[in-house]
């Protein structure tokens, strides 16, 4: 024990056991004391009438305990937790009744006749905790424990009881638990919703809600108000309840999912139903309870220590990835989502500190994988055998990794000193390896940040770090320096040093490919913002203890303001421009007009989807994909304008074919050639839909994909026949070269037959 007091109640009940006293009442005496948690300080403020060691003696001198332990017919003794004048007692009694005062009471039933000794008290007594409502007691008995042991078919005693007697367990364990969630055979509802105590985990939650919908369960009535509001609630619930019921049994991204319809479906109670704010916190707590033994249930599946370092660093990435992303989802409901309306949240962002130590606690055993992990990197076979790397994860054996409780974290502590005493010559070796790796002769800054960061989690390590001071000193010089050229390459790059504004456009029309000058420049500030945080977050990562650190976060401020003020200044440009295309249909920006024309200067089909058009579709993708938040009219024109980009590129196809035709033609053959071109002309100039015959425009997608379908077969019969015209033209030149090779004189038949069969063809 870590307190005095508590120890020497313990040195005097065994004091009692090892001496004349009876070690039956000291055993009896032992159990009651620590079941109602005598040596601790009460929760509420009240104080114990008497010090644990006290205690303990006045259940062993009281008469009921003595009746109990003598008399065969006395078969239950209760040693009751009683409050009374903000003080706390011991009611000891061989009666099963409860005092309306007695907070908790450990009892004591017989499951034999054979009298009491000091031999067999343990197995003779049997020994049960009441606490709260005895409804919530008896279910989680019968649920947790007797249940599974007499009821399912794979136990030994399920064998010993007929079916009958099984299908009564089960009818006693649903009635127990409608009766705990407030639904009786002759009872009513329990309609305050602030009281939570029986919700332990996220399916209790929505079997509460299930069994108040009922409007008559168990043959009780129900207040017709409690089940209106309870079948809107398991309406919203009913869709999660299965994935929330085996929870513990899916995989993680099953999780991720199941945990996603969770916060949609807390987001519609709190917003659509109005649901208390201490519910709705309290169920927050359960379900990240639920992600807390989720995630430890499966790592128990692996040996972290052991383990291959993929598989089990996958399991550590995935359930930390799954508790954050259900604390930040409560955090995104309760600090900004649902501060407003009708209905606000006043209790500040939600916070579970359990799962964000579980959180912390994956990190760091992710962290100490990943540096055994870069050890293999340094150390050769040799070395590693010689420091005995192998061994250094022994130092956690016996100590559950994923045990973050206040209570455990004791021994946790402890485990890590050994572990680092383990480590410090290992370490010391690493880091005199590092010192040439990492000195960095003629290396570029980034090249150098790139080999820091390869051994990131090493380089951290305290001893490490030490012994690396001057090799992360002169890596953070070097990116001091690289900011500053970033500084002016910007600018070279974006004109912005050059003093015409005209030459300034010149710069900026010249750079990037497709896109235009204010969009490129707008990007390439968002690619060296990256840039920069990365060697910011390097930087606190690394070498935040060293003197220049502030000096170059300082800088690295001023350089991410400068980007990101020219940037937004760039595109607010853009956003303008766009905006005056939007509303000028000569800019080539609407999809307006027929799909196809004639261009009347050179006769050529023309696609109406401009140039303009794809450019301003490839930058809208650019700027959204580097960050920047696009107007939603701008947003909504570029969502049209991709939905008819394959039709537009299709069409495209087909023009460029037709308006090469002409150079494919015979020029004898052309007047052979005119029906089929006016009818593909007709075709590709005057589209309709269908029997309506009204002209197609862009905004009917379904009509513009059977119209590109139409065009397409249109001039495909027109390339074929061209095709089959010249190939006939072809064969008759070869025919008539053969001709003026035949003598009129010597083959005058042979020369007949041939004009004959020419003409016939013909």
């Amino acid at each position: 024990c870590a307190h005095g007091r508590p120890r020497r109640h313990f040195l005097r009940v065994a004091a009692a056991m090892s001496s004349g006293a009876d070690r039956r009442k000291a055993y009896i005496a032992q159990c009651a004391v620590n079941i109602l948690g005598t040596e601790l300080p009460p929760h509420n403020g009240a104080t114990w009438s008497a010090s644990p060691a006290d205690l303990a003696a006045q259940v062993m001198a009281a008469p009921a305990v003595a009746r109990f332990l003598e008399e065969a017919t006395a078969f239950v003794l209760q040693v009751a937790c009683v409050k009374e004048n903000e003080r706390y007692d011991l009611r000891i009694t061989n009666a099963s009744d409860r005092d309306p005062r007695s907070e908790g009471a450990a009892l004591f039933t017989k499951c034999s006749a054979d009298p009491i000794t000091d031999a067999n008290v343990h197995r003779v007594v049997l020994v049960s905790h009441v606490q709260g409502s005895p409804l919530e007691g008896l279910h989680a008995l019968l649920h947790n424990v007797y249940s599974p042991l007499l009821c399912d078919e794979g136990s030994e005693w399920s064998a010993k009881l007929p079916s009958e007697s099984r299908s009564l367990i089960s009818q006693v364990e649903s009635a127990l638990n409608a009766a705990k969630h407030g639904v009786g055979a002759r009872g009513t509802p329990a309609a305050d919703e602030d009281d939570f105590s029986q919700i332990r985990t996220p399916a209790d939650e929505c079997e509460h809600w299930r069994l108040l919908s009922q409007e008559q369960p168990y043959g009780g009535r129900v207040d017709p108000t409690v089940v209106a509001r309870a079948q809107d609630l398991w309406q919203v619930l009913e869709p999660v309840s299965a994935a929330v019921a085996d929870f513990e049994n899916l995989s993680f991204p099953d999780a991720l999912d199941a945990l996603e319809e969770l916060r949609d479906a807390l987001d519609r109670l709190w917003s659509q139903h109005r649901y208390p704010e201490r519910r709705m916190a309290h169920l927050m707590r359960v379900v990240g309870a639920a992600v807390d033994s989720f995630v430890k249930h499966k790592l128990d599946a692996v040996r972290v220590w052991k383990d291959p370092f993929l598989r089990v660093t996958r399991q550590l990435r995935d359930g930390s990835a799954l508790a954050e992303r259900w604390a930040g989802a409560c955090h995104e409901l309760t600090s900004r989502l649902w501060l407003g309306g009708d209905h606000p949240w006043f209790g500040g962002p939600f916070r579970d500190p359990a799962l964000e130590s579980l959180v912390q606690r994956l990190d760091e055993v992710l962290r100490l994988r990943v540096v055994h992990q870069q050890l293999d990197g340094v150390l050769d076979d040799a070395e590693a055998r010689e420091l005995g790397v192998d061994a250094v994860f022994d130092a956690f054996e016996g100590v559950p990794p994923l045990h973050h409780s206040e209570f455990a974290r004791p021994r946790w502590a402890a485990a890590r000193a050994r572990y680092q005493e383990r480590m410090d010559a290992i370490e010391d070796r690493v880091a005199a390896k590092l010192k040439p790796q990492l000195a960095g002769t003629g290396a570029k800054p980034q090249a150098l940040l790139r080999e820091f960061m390869h051994y990131r989690e090493l380089i951290a390590r305290p001893n490490i770090k030490r012994a690396l001071t001057a090799e992360r000193e002169m890596l953070l010089s070097q990116l001091e320096g690289h900011l500053s050229s970033l500084r002016d390459d910007f600018d070279a790059r974006t004109g912005v040093l050059l003093e015409s504004a005209a030459a300034a456009g010149a710069a900026g029309a010249q750079v990037g490919k497709n896109l235009s000058g204010v969009v490129h420049k707008a990007v390439l500030t968002r690619q060296l913002l990256a840039r920069t945080a990365e060697m910011v977050q390097a930087t606190d990562a690394l070498m935040a203890d060293l003197q220049g650190a502030d000096r170059f976060r300082g800088k690295a401020e001023d350089l991410t303001a400068y980007l990101r003020d020219y940037g937004d200044h760039q595109f607010e440009e853009w956003k303008e421009d766009v905006d005056r295309m939007l509303h000028d249909d000569q800019e080539g920006l609407q999809l307006t007009g027929k799909l196809m024309v004639i261009n009347q200067e050179d006769a050529s089909l023309v696609v109406n989807f401009s140039d303009r058009l794809v450019q301003f579709l490839r930058e809208v993708r650019q700027l959204s994909a580097v960050g920047f938040p696009i107007p939603k009219a701008i947003e909504d024109q570029a969502a049209v304008a991709n939905m008819f980009y394959t039709q537009a590129v299709a069409l495209r196809q087909v023009t460029n074919t037709y308006n090469r035709l002409n150079e494919e033609m015979i020029r004898s053959q052309k007047p052979m050639l005119l029906d089929e071109a006016l009818r593909f002309e007709k075709i590709a100039t005057n589209p309709t839909a269908g029997a309506s015959n009204a002209t197609i425009a862009w905004k009917d997608k379904e009509e513009v994909r059977r119209y590109t379908d139409d065009v397409h077969k249109a001039c495909e019969r027109l390339q074929d026949h061209i095709r089959k015209l010249r190939r006939t033209h072809h064969n008759f030149g070869d025919e008539v070269q053969r001709l003026m090779a035949t003598s009129l004189l010597h083959q005058q038949d042979a020369w007949k037959a041939a004009v004959d069969e020419l003409r016939r063809r013909a």
